[in-house]
């Protein structure tokens, strides 16, 4: 049998851009990754009966069961559990916070998001639930909230660091009297 699908939180487009109220593009509020909180509901799912049995038409002629129009059964390891949602569906529930990660029909959570390179243009404003790790700095203007450790390799320009947990910084911070870090734990900078 097949499986009906319904995704109970809005998956990341993808899109390197943002168009505002007023029509204008934004840059810096990205579309890149789906976010998941722990306890989260992910997605449902009805399972169907099995594929069916051939039949005989009215000359006598086998006639193939139907082909389903339904989805394939997701795949997912151990970061979601399974809970009955009634009416016999159940709910892939999310164990952990991260990122949302789709592989085809394979789903897992990762829990430490990568931005290879700067936090600017290319990447846009980064909020996540988890840690945070850059690869280079973060430029004039831009953001990163984490609710984990962010590590950024290289500097802080003009812009907003934030973090519930601890900063790293490889370089420092360049923000010309307007960048700011916040830290509840722990700021660690080099020059």
């Amino acid at each position: 049998g097949g499986a009906k699908v319904t995704w109970l939180l809005r998956l990341a487009s993808g899109k390197a851009v943002t168009v505002r109220r007023d029509g204008g593009a934004d840059f810096r509020e990205q579309d890149r990754f789906t976010p998941v909180l722990a306890a989260q509901p992910v997605l449902e799912i009805e399972r169907s009966g099995d594929s069916g049995v051939a039949g005989i038409d009215v000359r006598g002629k086998t006639v193939p069961p139907p082909l389903s129009a339904e989805q394939t059964m997701p795949e997912w390891d151990d970061a979601f559990i399974e809970e009955a949602a009634g009416g016999g569906k159940t709910r892939l529930i999310a164990q952990k916070g991260g990122e949302l990660k789709v592989d085809g029909v394979r789903l897992s959570i990762v829990e430490i998001h990568h931005v290879k390179g700067d936090v600017g243009p290319s990447s846009g404003n980064v909020r996540f639930s988890g840690a945070v790790q850059v690869s280079a700095s973060v430029l004039t203007g831009f953001q990163v909230h984490a609710r984990g450790d962010v590590t950024i390799k290289g500097g802080v320009e003009a812009a907003l660091v934030s973090s519930d947990a601890s900063i790293r910084l490889g370089e420092g911070i360049k923000g010309r009297r307007r960048g700011t870090l916040r830290a509840k734990r722990t700021l660690d900078l080099a020059f």
